[in-house]
């Protein structure tokens, strides 16, 4: 939204919207004196090429009657016209446009000056299922197929409202995962039960509290949740336990399905034996159950991913200009809360140089100076369904600081390709986790980082676990990590033991002294399920250089150490890590990468326009502003 001020000193206002289309077009609806005006930028290709930009607008004009304009300026005349009057409306808010082609000028240069977003990237407007309901009957009914019951009661509670330790001050309110798949529902202290026999979902909500009204806004009322949440019946809170009650007396025999022990319902009557509530068939139901999305959690999972794809573009195109990790952290957070995604799916990852080694690197404050390349694992959510993306990428415009770092990202690029390409109902993962391991094997030899050998021998002895600890992706969805029937990837929890290591190890060796014997989490499971439709799950290969990792764990064992040449590695510890990250949705015979977030060829042009982009803009300005922007820029 921009405010300007007519010559007269009446105030109007611009907002403007786009979506990204193979020809981006920009629309702005105008509201000067109340009145609406239509307005249509539209930009023939990226305007970065430089060719004309095409205003159309609609307006009434002294004399009531209504115009219809046709304006097209050029890439250089939109760059120089006001500009120095521009940065002080922009920056300091001075009212100096008096009419509406003045302010879609201004519209057009602002987008200019910060490119925040580029013009196929600008200001998304999401469409599909927003006005359609969340369809919690349709899982409550797939997760009873999953429990194989034909009666009984599912009760689960919502998240409470819950205040930090010694304040006054709440937590901040993150809905139960398990609650909103069967609720759709966002709101605190709400319950739901399902009568399976029935096939009736309650909701229960709190009474308005006039208090709460007053300080924080009111809830949905019964009338309101009725027409929000696909629900059969919407209730108060109050009722819930003579609710249970009487159901429990019509059905003395039934069972009620609750999650954990801790989320029984509150102050049940004592008349209710506890051999009623069974705790144990309704997790591994309910994550079966969400495995497999629905068409609506798709689309959900496809916007938060394109919001993502938006925001990590934003970042290739500004890194030339930023100086630090927090920076890139910053920008990234910026362009999602822009678009209406308030929440990161994990905290985001941005790490430079050898903090790239470090797998879940959160500090995000290193400075990006004498770094050569930087790793960004982020990730946005929309309304609560993730996205988990990763990008690496060089710093400067010129490319790849080293030939290290090139060659470590060409590998990397091969591992995903060739993993993706064989993506379908049906594969296990784990195969495709190996074959992850073995062109990663075969790429660190080439390079001489791993002595000559048998690629399988290399695997099954460990010596590949070094270079890529972490298995090949895992389920998105509700939450980051999504669950499913069984994990597909590193969910199981290793035992001291070893003995839980004996069937992996066959395929991917487990050496005595490893990572594995410190009790940490193996790569992927054996017995876990294969990949089948509507699946969304992530595929992150990498390689990475960790000191600590190396030094500590690797290389005192002599089982591993053998196949590697420390005189090369030396030569490669600089580059950190590299991973790259896309979101995959299997399809009844293949799959659908959901991720446009640029990376390869088109990761390096980004940058590159975007270098270009900013030192136009910079010459344009006047030497006064240019100082300003060296303090703030790399220019």
């Amino acid at each position: 939204m921009f405010n300007y001020r007519n010559k007269s000193g009446e105030p109007y206002s611009v907002t403007y919207e786009s979506g990204i289309d193979q020809v981006p077009r920009f629309d702005a609806h105008l509201a000067v004196y109340g009145e609406k005006k239509s307005v249509s930028i539209q930009y023939n290709t990226p305007y970065i090429k430089g060719l004309p930009i095409v205003v159309e607008v609609d307006e009434l004009n002294e004399n009531g009657e209504r115009t219809h304009r046709i304006v097209q300026t050029s890439f250089e005349d939109a760059y120089t016209a006001e500009l120095s009057e521009l940065y002080e409306c922009l920056i300091h808010g001075k009212p100096i446009k008096t009419s509406v082609a003045d302010a879609v000028e201004d519209l057009i240069l602002f987008d200019m000056m910060y490119e925040q977003y580029n013009a196929q990237m600008a200001a998304i407007v999401l469409t599909g299922s927003g006005t359609d309901k969340y369809p919690a009957r349709q899982h409550a009914q797939a997760v009873v197929r999953h429990l194989e019951i034909v009666e009984g009661l599912i009760y689960l509670p919502g998240k409470p409202t819950v205040y930090l330790e010694d304040s006054d001050q709440t937590v901040p309110f993150r809905q139960r995962r398990y609650f909103f798949y069967l609720s759709g529902v966002n709101e605190s202290d709400a319950h739901i039960t399902y009568d399976v026999k029935r096939d009736h979902l309650t909701l229960y909500i709190q009474p308005v509290d006039p208090r709460k009204v007053i300080w924080f806004g009111r809830g949905s009322t019964v009338e309101e949740a009725e027409n929000k949440y696909d629900i059969d019946s919407v209730r108060l809170s109050t009722s819930l336990t003579d609710d249970i009650t009487r159901w429990v007396l019509r059905n003395p025999q039934r069972k009620i399905y609750a999650l954990h022990k801790d989320q029984l319902p509150d102050d049940y009557p004592s008349t209710i034996p506890s051999s009623t509530f069974d705790t144990q068939a309704l997790l591994p139901a309910l994550n079966a159950s969400r495995g497999i999305k629905s068409p609506h959690e798709i689309s959900l999972i496809r916007r938060a991913v394109d919001l993502s794809s938006v925001a990590h573009r934003g970042v290739l195109h500004h890194i030339t200009c930023l100086r630090n990790e927090a920076q890139i952290h910053a920008l990234f957070v910026d362009i999602c809360i822009a678009h209406s995604a308030k929440h990161q799916g994990y905290a985001p990852i941005v790490a430079s140089g050898t903090h790239a080694s470090t797998l879940h690197y959160a500090k995000n404050d290193g400075p990006l100076e004498g770094r050569g390349l930087v790793l960004v694992d982020a990730g946005s959510e929309w309304e609560n369904y993730s996205s988990d993306i990763t990008r690496t990428f060089p710093i400067s415009a010129k490319g790849w600081a080293s030939r290290e770092s090139e060659e470590i990202y060409a590998i990397v690029e091969e591992m995903q390709e060739r993993c993706v390409e064989n993506l379908k109902p049906g594969v296990r993962y784990l195969d495709l986790h190996l074959l992850a391991h073995r062109i990663a094997v075969e790429g660190l030899m080439r390079l001489g980082i791993l002595y000559q050998n048998d690629v399988e021998e290399v695997i099954k002895k460990g010596a590949s676990q070094p270079f890529f600890p972490h298995g090949l992706g895992h389920h998105i969805g509700l939450e980051v990590h999504d669950v499913s029937e069984g994990p597909i990837m590193g969910l199981a929890e290793a035992r001291q033991d070893m003995a839980d290591f004996t069937e992996y190890g066959k395929v991917l060796g487990c050496p005595r002294g490893g990572a594995e014997a410190m009790g940490y989490k193996m790569p992927c499971t054996i017995g876990s399920p294969r990949l089948a439709p509507n699946m969304v799950l992530t595929v992150e290969p990498g390689v990475y250089f960790s000191k600590y990792a190396l030094d500590k764990i690797y290389l005192p064992n002599p089982q591993v150490a053998q196949y590697i040449n420390q005189e090369v590695l030396q030569r490669y510890m600089h580059v950190g890590g590299v991973r790259i990250e896309d979101d995959i949705l299997i399809t009844e015979d293949g799959y659908e990468n959901l991720t446009t977030a640029p990376k390869g060829e088109e990761m390096l042009r980004v940058i590159r326009e975007g270098a270009n982009y900013g030192k136009k803009i910079f010459d344009l300005l006047p030497r006064s502003q240019q100082i300003i922007f060296r303090n703030m820029k790399k220019f």
